[in-house]
């Protein structure tokens, strides 16, 4: 593929979406490039607290309980409230437990404060999806999303590779500078971004004329997307591993939380390389078939993360599930 090529492909890519869309894709992007707590949480419980692996697994996994409470709350708070306050209010919420993180000390106090946080991380995420899906036009919902997926991996590469300061500045100071950036964030939705939740239909005919009631349980009556549920459950599991287990395993054979911070980020660096000319690649495959291979790679990358025993082998296993991913 030639640059001319590359280049003409960068310009379809980006060109065309309106100016709001790019408040929010920057807004995301100065919310992923401060985002240290979930990433270094494990590592901050096990060796600088002196917790227990067992007890940095459950924390991990209340910020995911707090996030399945979450999703519906933002979805409702979404419809209520509108797309902007809503946006707003959860990523003071989550800057607020970011804030926490760093003077709260006790074991079950730092629990609590990761559970809340996992609420309003999750909740802020139906509110963007619904902004994005209301600004821009049908046809290009598809690629605002995978601009929207870009900027989340270009922050996180970016928060990995300095989280790697952890080492000198301490885990507290990058919870500090997590809770500044998802306050700018607020900022930026706050003042940059317009509200675009569609009016609500208030006469009696458009009323009769409305689409019949759905619920989540309308939903889950779809048995194809049940089962669809059910495997992505599954996935999501093993994705767990590279937040929970990774730092760990490395941490046991003696590898540093910047090397940690490295390894990581190499998730990010392959996406944002990679990821737009995927797409091109893919967008006439069955999604069957890409979801088969996409959990084989998992199954390969996360397995293999058991031989790895250096910094460039753990990178390699990253490698492997991030093409899954």
């Amino acid at each position: 593929m030639s640059i001319s090529t590359l280049r003409r492909s960068a310009r379809e890519t980006v060109s065309g979406l309106p100016p709001g869309f790019w408040w929010l894709w920057l807004s995301t992007l100065v919310n992923r490039t401060g985002a240290f707590v979930l990433t270094f949480l494990s590592l901050y419980l096990t060796v600088e607290l002196g917790h227990s692996a067992w007890f940095a697994g459950l924390v991990v996994a209340l910020h995911g309980l707090g996030g399945v409470a979450g999703s519906p709350l933002g979805g409702a708070l979404t419809d209520r409230w509108g797309r902007r306050p809503t946006m707003v209010t959860m990523h003071l919420a989550g800057a607020a437990c970011a804030a926490a993180l760093a003077v709260v000390t006790s074991a079950w106090g730092i629990a609590a404060v990761v559970l809340l946080m996992g609420v309003a991380m999750q909740a802020v995420r139906p509110s963007i999806n619904a902004t994005i899906a209301d600004m821009v036009p049908a046809h290009d919902v598809r690629r605002a999303y995978a601009l929207n997926y870009w900027a989340l991996n270009l922050g996180f590469a970016v928060a990995s590779l300095g989280g790697g300061a952890a080492a000198f500045l301490g885990y507290r100071t990058l919870f500090v500078v997590d809770a500044l950036a998802t306050v700018l964030c607020a900022v930026i939705v706050f003042l940059r971004l317009p509200e675009t939740r569609p009016e609500r239909r208030t006469s009696t005919e458009e009323k009769s004329a409305a689409e019949p009631k759905v619920s989540m349980f309308t939903v889950l009556r779809d048995a194809p997307f049940r089962t669809l549920v059910l495997l992505n459950l599954l996935v999501c599991l093993v994705f767990t591993a590279p937040w929970i287990g990774l730092p760990l395993t490395m941490a046991d054979q003696g590898l540093s939380a910047s090397s940690y911070g490295a390894v990581i980020s190499v998730n990010g660096v392959v996406i944002v390389g990679f990821q737009l000319l995927v797409n091109k690649l893919t967008d006439k495959r069955s999604p069957v078939l890409l979801l088969v291979l996409s959990s084989l790679l998992f199954a390969l990358g996360t397995g293999a993360t058991a031989l790895a025993g250096s910094s460039v082998a753990f990178a390699a296993t990253v490698v492997v599930w991030t093409v899954g991913e």
